[in-house]
């Protein structure tokens, strides 16, 4: 039979499908080759750096400081508290990775983070397991960053993640109220930009931009006072899209747990309701002039009734302003001061939730993180993922009156006070006992949780360190956003009170110390512990002490930049300026910023002892005289 005649079109086609594979190739193949060609050049050339936030050391897994620079400019990048996990973990060991802001890092002081005092409530109840409660939580982060931190500690082979976070979701990276990486309404772009950022081409990208561009970068870290300006009221149209963010993230969170095999806790975040006044109040967009003038009379004569504590009257032109605007946040903190003397504890509840609500300044978690958080959980409830309702706790605290926690538990509006700290703690507690496996929970001794004053004595919280705390909150209130607080001058008056009860008592003494040393017995290789100690003891002036913990913390730690911090200080202390050079070379493999305080002490003491050689004052070499705790200590010798 005579074959079918080829026409042209038959011959045309495997043409046009080889072009087109051809034009694909040109397209995508070849770049990608050079690009990957790009990439393993830089790697190999030693440019840039690893955005892990674990990396492998010779045999241990730690903590890389340089993990927040996708995050942060450098010169203000934060970091959380040194980790350090060998890479095989250790038999018997049941291992927890803490997710989280400052107020799970344990700002103003992570010694005493609720963490600390999980650790001890699990170690009296479960004596004869090591428990290892590991701190990834970061200061002024949000789940945009503790997803890949999560993502990260896969490796260090978690039995248990608890996220304690939702503070900073306006206020962190891409967030509406942010100072660092703008606003980014698309969840996608967000981290295919934090992809980009974590090689080696997007790094040197980001550098060349930035050096063309040029521009202001904060030469160092301001605090909330960064963010000050950056105002989002409840109704602005950022917010639902930030709340979705939250959600996906935190979920993604959950599904990275159950992939590793890891128990998650979600918790609720509580927040100062009752003491923490809004840091900004905005009227409504839509309020026209005869409105705004009629809420100034209004909301004037209820604060002069209220200022001549005639509270019923101050609640009636209150009631009435909020008829004009009811979200004006400073309206609803100053309605529910006077509900609450009035004893109408239930309407005070809800209008100081208003004012956290509408607070224009976001800070603290609202409601709606709260009620993803809650979803979250009831939606992996049958992947093991279990809620912990610190804010429900909180709210039935046997510390808060009218369900609106205070500062019995917080310092200012977020970061827990010990107190706040342990209640915290029994609730995850009490809340991750049933997801123990049964190998754990069937060690368990027949005792109560451990009480506060347990797990204060267990973690060392003596008077000095109470004092430190207090002078650390007095400082931290003293700028913007929290001189714009209507009760700013109140709030300084009880972070005042606090600090003088505390003034009677004596920096370390003998029993002080002992306390330490009593801890450290029960806990030898807690880096906390070691810290405090090695403090203690160089404030008192015996520096043979003081550096023997700074030793052993280092083993136990050896990337915690305090303790090289703290050696280099001993070393200008006992003015062995020839060891100056050793000590700033290894503060710089962790930290610049504690480089660069260690090089600033240097150049005051180098001074002081070149001053004293000219004068011929002290024919001796000159003693220290350690009068306050380092880094901030006194560095005049005396002779």
């Amino acid at each position: 039979m005579p074959s079918s005649p080829v026409t042209s079109n038959d011959r045309t086609k495997p043409n046009r499908l080889r072009h087109w594979i051809y034009r694909l190739v040109l397209a995508t193949v070849i770049p990608a080759a050079l690009l990957f060609g790009l990439e393993g050049a830089l790697r190999l050339g030693g440019y840039g750096h690893s955005t892990a936030f674990l990396v492998r050391t010779d045999d241990a897994y730690e903590s890389n400081t340089r993990f927040g620079w996708r995050f942060f400019p450098k010169a203000v990048s934060r970091e959380a508290t040194a980790i350090h996990l060998p890479v095989a973990k250790p038999a018997g060991t049941y291992r927890i990775i803490i997710l989280g802001g400052s107020a799970a890092q344990g700002v103003p002081d992570g010694a005493y983070a609720f963490g600390r005092f999980l650790e001890v409530m699990l170690a009296q109840r479960f004596p004869s397991v090591r428990f290892e409660v590991v701190n990834a939580a970061m200061t002024a982060v949000n789940s945009h960053v503790m997803l890949p931190v999560a993502r990260d500690c896969r490796i260090a082979d978690p039995d248990m993640f608890i996220v304690y976070m939702g503070n900073n979701e306006v206020t962190g990276p891409f967030g509406p109220g942010t100072a660092f990486l703008s606003f980014q309404p698309n969840l996608e772009l967000i981290r295919t930009s934090l992809w980009i950022k974590s090689t080696r081409m997007g790094q040197l990208v980001e550098a060349t931009m930035r050096s063309l561009a040029g521009g202001a970068v904060p030469a160092r870290w301001e605090g909330m006072e960064m963010m000050a300006e950056q105002r989002v009221a409840l109704t602005d149209p950022r917010l639902p899209a930030t709340w979705e963010h939250f959600g996906r993230n935190l979920s993604d969170i959950c599904q990275i747990a159950h992939q590793t095999g890891a128990q998650v806790v979600l918790c609720t975040v509580p927040v100062n309701l009752r003491h923490c006044a809004p840091f900004a109040s905005v009227h409504r967009p839509d309020l026209n002039a005869e409105e705004a003038s009629a809420f100034d009379d209004l909301y004037a004569n209820g604060i002069e009734a209220d200022e001549a504590e005639d509270y019923e009257t101050a609640v009636g032109a209150y009631l009435a302003a909020t008829e004009l605007d009811d979200g004006f946040a400073d309206l609803h903190f100053r309605l529910a001061r006077s509900l609450l003397v009035l004893g109408q504890t239930e309407q005070a509840h809800s209008h100081f939730n208003l004012a956290r609500e509408h607070d224009a300044l976001r800070f603290r978690a609202d409601n709606a993180i709260n009620a993803r958080i809650r979803q979250t959980a009831d939606d992996g409830a049958d992947r093991g993922v279990r809620l912990v309702d610190a804010e429900k706790a909180f709210a039935n605290s046997a510390h808060t009156m009218a369900r609106s926690p205070g500062d019995e538990l917080f310092y200012e509006h977020v970061h827990l006070t010990p107190q706040g700290a342990y209640e915290l703690a029994r609730a995850v507690f009490e809340g991750l006992l049933p997801a123990l496996p049964p190998t754990v929970s069937a060690q368990a001794a027949d005792l109560p949780v451990a009480s506060f004053e347990q797990c204060a004595k267990r973690l060392a919280l003596t008077g000095p360190d109470r004092q430190a705390i207090a002078a650390s909150m007095w400082r931290m209130t003293q700028a913007p956003p929290f001189t714009n607080q209507l009760n700013h001058a109140q709030m300084r008056q009880r972070l005042l009170a606090r600090r003088e009860s505390l003034w009677h008592a004596p920096w370390p003494t003998e029993r002080t110390l002992a306390r330490y040393d009593r801890a450290i017995e029960m806990a030898p290789n807690d880096p906390w512990l070691r810290y405090k100690a090695a403090q203690a003891y160089l404030v008192t002036g015996d520096m043979a002490a003081a550096e023997a913990h700074l030793r052993k913390l280092l083993a136990v730690t050896p990337n915690d930049p305090r303790a090289h911090l703290g050696l280099g200080v001993l070393a200008l202390e006992r003015y062995r300026i020839d060891r100056k050079e050793a000590f700033l070379a290894q503060a710089a493999q962790h930290t610049r910023r504690y480089m660069d305080l260690l090089e600033h002490r240097f150049v005051a003491v180098k001074n002081v002892v070149d001053g004293y050689s000219r004068a011929g004052a002290c024919s001796a070499r000159p003693r220290s005289s350690a009068a306050k705790p380092w880094p901030s200590g006194r560095t005049t010798p005396r002779c």
